[in-house]
């Protein structure tokens, strides 16, 4: 896949930024990333559930060749991004899915699904709309009913985990086939925090404490092991295509 970047410098301010704000930021443009680097160059792009923007924003400054509109409910998400983002080929718009009207040869959606109660009806919007499509949700279908109350209530979660047999039937039965599919959020991610390292370069302290937070990997000393002792992952991440 092509592209036509923007300054090295900017991006890499950009990716500073999301590893700063600890969480998954900056691993959800990573695995974003990857996906694109699978499929064509598109001409356009819809996020659905963009939120404060941070990825729209990193992925038209990389591509500014590629319309990327950027899709909220969140007024206040919306109205963050509007004033600290800005480009050419980047559109923010207030609104649902029943709004969208345009074919667009990407649609992505970064952990929107679970927080809606009924997940289904937007899955087939967005394959309605779309001609190549890149999901990442939650897999924590496992997870014990204290745990599910407790994602509703500190993170929003309606629908708490899916699964990779259920995202399948659904995709198949709106016309998409899988080109690829993974489990993500591995509580061991070693390959993947020397990849980053790669691109951030050595990191400072600061750095380090939230590489470590983030990959729960001492950059030193190898994995460290999950509290509950499972080691599962906690995400599924999807990429398919219209058949």
């Amino acid at each position: 896949m092509t592209k036509t970047m923007a300054t090295t410098q900017e991006l890499l301010e950009l990716e500073r930024f999301m590893i700063r704000r600890g969480g998954w930021t900056y691993l959800r443009l990573i695995y974003l990333l990857d996906s694109l680097q699978q499929i064509p160059l598109p001409r356009n792009v819809l996020s659905y559930g963009c939120g404060m923007g941070f990825h729209e924003y990193y992925l038209a400054r990389a591509f500014p060749s590629v319309q990327i509109d950027a899709l909220d409910i969140d007024s206040r998400a919306i109205g963050y991004a509007c004033r600290h983002y800005h480009a050419p080929n980047l559109r923010f718009i207030l609104g649902d899915y029943q709004q969208v009207r345009q074919a667009y040869d990407l649609v992505f959606s970064i952990e929107v699904l679970e927080h809606i109660p009924e997940p289904w009806p937007v899955l087939t919007a967005m394959c309605r709309h779309a001609n190549y499509l890149f999901l990442l949700v939650p897999q924590w279908h496992n997870t014990t009913p204290e745990q599910k109350e407790h994602l509703r209530r500190a993170l929003g979660h309606q629908h708490v985990g899916f699964t990779r047999q259920e995202i399948c039937k659904h995709l198949r039965a709106n016309g998409f086939r899988m080109l690829k599919h993974s489990n993500c959020y591995w509580e061991d991610r070693g390959g993947l925090a020397r990849r980053l390292l790669e691109k951030v370069g050595t990191p400072d302290t600061e750095t380090t404490d939230i590489f470590r937070r983030l990959f729960r990997l001492d950059l030193r000393e190898g994995s460290i092991p999950s509290r509950d002792g499972r080691g599962l992952a906690q995400g599924l991440k999807v990429l398919a295509c219209k058949t």
